[in-house]
């Protein structure tokens, strides 16, 4: 870095139910300078001017340990400040030392944590006192005055005792430290490579911070409901799965599992055909169960989820009914992809009522939209930009639907004759394998792994030797990039001869995965693509949601992302225009990123409550909310 770096960092009063941005009592700061660090901690009246003066220098990149969360606090205690925060966004001066770990993780190829040659499992964890551990050797105490700054926001810093004084200026010491630490990292590899795409991570966190702390709310008639029908449906199945005759639940209560590994070795034919856990053992997950297409099992599992909606799930809806849920976020996995935790909202069980809950604050209503077909977009992308074509880019630029049209090509029909007979059931059945194919293949799925697969995801059932002939003379034959694709991540595979694996270079973006597997090394180019076309279109709706006063978004709320799809709040009598505009916004986000094959968004759904069934409802030429009135 020869630009000048200022770390930052805020102390508050306590998070809590409904504040998720508490008070802000204190800010501190780190600065190298010819060699010495300069520190400086100043109250909460003195921190907005001390912000401001930094900001004015251009020359100034602001680093903090999830920096989004500091970011938004300065926001709540004065949100005139957004549109500068978003600024700064915008202009790449925001670094996050818990996201660059990350990415030097991943280049490393042990994001989360990586196996000793002893096959023992080392779990790497992302806190400040983690990360200052890890580069200083220094162990930070994180206990005595970290709850406590609620009490200080009036008292005069000339008052505090030392201690207290001392730990905020240190978060901040840590953080330039760590961020330097982790700049020799980057530097030793040349041109900067693990961090290219920092900035933009750090941009897409901040929209999704705001996401989280909005949050969203639940419907306490439909908590309720859900409740008593999840008790019913796991009394059912407990009483089932005690029977003498099948003993996998005991009289009281607990499980049996090795009698039910037994009766699933015994179901697949054996225990080499058996999905495995990573110490060896039958997996009895809910994907193992699913694909033995097993009563028994498939009550098994079922049994499972009920558990789990009723310990789990059901605690969290009941919290959103007084208070918003604010889920907690990874914006940095693998694939650059996100996930949502405590509760997970982004993937929520599929057992029916669990959507249903949740509800829009009293007023509004949720728009969502949804990218079309987006990992097959930036399949088709990644394709052209390997082998300067794609069958798949030029039949989607065409408006063809590439499942009915893979479906036409197993059927031996016209596509012209498959679309005019989609309603049929032979034709979506045949649909329906062609979405396997294009999902499953592309990640270099075997046609064992493909049987399971197609079973367990799109309730497809094949033979591995008619998995074998479908990929080479269906899914193959119509799209010819994708034996050149397989064979391409295949021939980089077996050069490499260390054995540990590939490391895969994102398109565009450049980030490093490291250490990948075939499949691993298969995936990761299309769903990278797709995770930074969704995280710049997080960032632009949030934008105008928070700081354009001429978008028909402003006042709105993003309230969920769902991998390709982005939810809003809004006033219902803007639901039309907000819609419209969430829509233009998620395609103009994916402009720089899909060239060959752009985004595409399915119309936009206005409704009064999160489902699955929900679709667009037309009147007078505008989207109202679903379900529609009577």
């Amino acid at each position: 870095m020869n630009r000048r770096l200022v770390a930052w960092d805020t102390e508050t009063a306590l998070i809590a139910p409904g504040l998720p941005h508490p008070p802000l009592t204190c800010m501190s700061t780190a600065e190298e300078v010819g060699g010495v660090v300069q520190e400086g901690l100043y109250s909460w009246r003195d921190a907005r001017d001390v912000w401001l003066n930094y900001v004015a220098d251009p020359e100034v990149i602001f680093v903090g340990h999830h920096i989004a969360f500091d970011h938004g606090v300065l926001a709540a205690e004065w949100p005139d400040l957004l549109p500068i925060i978003f600024q700064l966004y915008r202009d790449g001066r925001v670094r996050d030392t818990m996201l660059r770990q990350k990415l030097i993780d991943n280049a490393k190829g042990n994001l989360g944590g990586f196996r000793t040659d002893t096959g023992v499992f080392i779990k790497l964890k992302y806190g400040l006192a983690d990360l200052t551990k890890r580069h200083l050797k220094v162990q930070l105490d994180k206990d005595t005055w970290r709850l406590r700054y609620g009490q200080l926001r009036d008292v005069p810093l000339d008052q505090w005792e030392p201690g207290a004084r001392d730990y905020a200026i240190q978060d901040a010491v840590s953080t330039l430290r760590v961020a330097q630490k982790q700049e020799e990292v980057n530097q030793a590899q040349g041109l900067g490579a693990w961090l290219v795409d920092e900035a933009r991570q750090a941009k897409a966190a901040w929209a999704i911070q705001l996401m989280s702390a909005w949050g969203i709310r639940t419907d306490p008639s439909k908590v309720d409901k859900l409740i008593v029908e999840t008790e019913a449906a796991y009394q059912e199945l407990l009483t089932f799965l005690q029977d003498p005759r099948y003993g996998f639940v005991r009289a009281d209560g607990s499980r049996d599992t090795k009698r039910v590994k037994g009766y699933m070795e015994a179901v697949m034919g054996g225990r080499d055909k058996c999905n495995l856990t990573d110490t060896g053992e039958i997996s009895l997950d809910e994907a193992a169960c699913t694909a033995s297409d097993d009563p028994l099992l498939l009550a098994y599992t079922e049994l499972s989820q009920l558990k789990n909606v009723l310990s789990k799930d059901v605690p969290a809806l009941r919290r959103g009914v007084k208070f918003p849920i604010h889920s907690r976020f990874d914006t940095l996995l693998a694939t650059g992809r996100t996930s949502s935790s405590n509760p997970n909202i982004q993937n929520v069980r599929r057992l029916p009522g669990i959507r249903e809950c949740f509800v829009p604050v009293l007023g509004d209503v949720f728009v969502s939209a949804d990218y079309q077909t987006m990992e097959l977009h930036c399949w088709a992308e990644v394709c052209f930009s390997m082998f300067g074509f794609s069958d798949m880019a030029e039949a989607i630029n065409a408006g063809v639907d590439p499942h009915l049209d893979l479906a036409s090509h197993i059927m031996g029909i016209p596509y012209a004759e498959a679309l005019r007979r989609k309603t049929e059931k032979a034709v979506k059945e045949m649909r329906q394998l062609a979405k396997a194919l294009s999902f499953g293949l592309p990640g270099g799925l075997g046609a064992e792994s493909f049987v399971a697969y197609a079973k367990g995801t799109y309730g497809v059932t094949v033979t591995a030797d008619e998995a074998r002939d479908l990929k080479e003379n269906a899914w193959m034959a119509r799209w010819r990039e994708a034996g050149l694709y397989l064979k391409a991540v295949g021939d980089a595979f077996r050069s490499d001869h260390d054995g540990e694996g590939l490391p895969v270079v994102t398109l565009y973006s450049d980030r490093v995965r490291g250490k990948c597997s075939f499949c691993a090394a298969a995936n990761t180019p299309f769903q990278a693509l797709c995770a930074d076309v969704v995280k710049e279109a997080m960032f632009r709706v949030s934008e105008a949601c928070y700081v354009d006063r001429n978008s028909p978004l402003y006042g709105s709320r993003i309230v969920n992302m769902v991998h390709d799809e982005i939810n809003i709040s809004c006033k219902e009598a803007v639901g039309h225009e907000a819609a419209m505009e969430l829509a233009r916004l998620m395609e103009r986000a994916g402009d720089p990123w899909l060239p060959h094959c752009p985004a595409v968004v399915d119309q936009p759904v206005v409704s009064r409550y999160w489902s699955k069934e929900s679709k667009p409802v037309w009147r007078d030429g505008r989207l109202v909310p679903w379900p529609a009135a009577a």
